[in-house]
C-alpha cells in the first residue's frame, strides 16, 4: 500500500511539473512574433485556469498586444485566476476602454471575478452616463456574473441603475442573475414596475423577481 501511495505521489509530482513546463512554454509563445502563435498561447492559458498563475506577468503585458484575440484571451485568462489576478487590476481597468468590444467585455468579466477590488470600476462605469452605452451594459452584465458573496457596492450600483432608462433592463437582468443575493433590490424593482409600461423592462423585471425570490 505504501508503495502504491508513493507511486501515486510521484505521478502527481511529475504531472504538476509537466503542467508548469507547459505554462512556461506558453509564456514564451505569448511573446512570439507570429500573432497566430500568440493567440493560441493566450487561449491555452485561458483554458488552463488556475494553472496559468505563473503566467500572470506575461498575461498583464499581453493586454496591450496588437491582436484583439490575444488581448481578449489574456483578459479571460486573468479572470480565471480570480483574486490571484489583483496585480492586474490597473491594466484590466484600462482594458475596459479597449476599442474592441470583445476585449472590453472580457476585461469587465475578469474584474468581476477578481473580488471587491474589481467591483468599484465596474460600478463607476455603470453610473457614468457619459460612458459608452455598450460599456455600461457590459458593466451591468459583469456585476451580475459575480455569483455568491456579492459586495454590497455591486447590488447598490445595479439597484440605482434601475432609475436609468438606458441601462435599467440589463441592470434588472443582472440582479436576477444574482438570485437571492439581490433580495435587497426587490422593493426598488417593484416600485419601478408600478408605473413602467415598457414591455421589455416589465418582462425582464418579472423574470428577475422570480429568480431573486426563488420562484419557478
Amino acid at each position: 500500500m505504501k508503495q502504491f501511495v508513493g507511486m501515486t505521489c510521484a505521478a502527481l509530482l511529475v504531472a504538476a511539473s509537466a503542467r508548469a513546463a507547459d505554462v512556461d512554454e506558453l509564456v514564451k509563445q505569448l511573446k512570439a512574433g507570429d500573432s497566430d502563435t500568440r493567440r493560441a498561447a493566450a487561449k491555452a492559458l485561458y483554458e488552463s485556469g488556475m494553472e496559468a498563475k505563473p503566467a500572470l506577468p506575461a498575461l498583464i503585458k499581453a493586454l496591450k498586444d496588437d491582436d484583439l484575440f490575444v488581448r481578449r484571451y489574456s483578459a479571460q485568462a486573468l479572470g480565471e485566476l480570480g483574486s490571484e489576478a489583483k496585480p492586474a487590476l490597473k491594466e484590466l481597468i484600462a482594458a475596459l476602454k479597449d476599442p474592441k468590444k470583445e476585449v472590453a467585455d472580457a476585461a469587465a468579466g475578469a474584474l468581476a471575478k477578481v473580488g471587491p477590488e474589481g467591483v468599484a470600476p465596474l460600478a463607476d462605469i455603470l453610473k457614468d452616463k457619459k460612458k459608452d452605452l455598450s460599456a455600461r451594459k457590459s458593466a451591468a452584465a459583469a456585476l451580475g456574473s459575480i455569483g455568491k458573496d456579492v459586495p454590497k457596492e455591486a447590488i447598490t450600483a445595479l439597484t440605482d441603475a434601475l432609475k436609468d432608462n438606458e441601462v435599467r433592463v440589463p441592470a434588472v437582468m443582472a440582479l436576477g442573475e444574482l438570485g437571492p443575493e439581490a433580495k435587497s433590490a426587490v422593493d426598488s424593482i417593484n416600485a419601478i414596475l408600478k408605473d413602467n409600461k415598457d414591455r421589455a423592462f416589465r418582462s425582464a423585471a418579472n423574470e428577475a423577481l422570480k429568480k431573486i425570490q426563488g420562484k419557478k
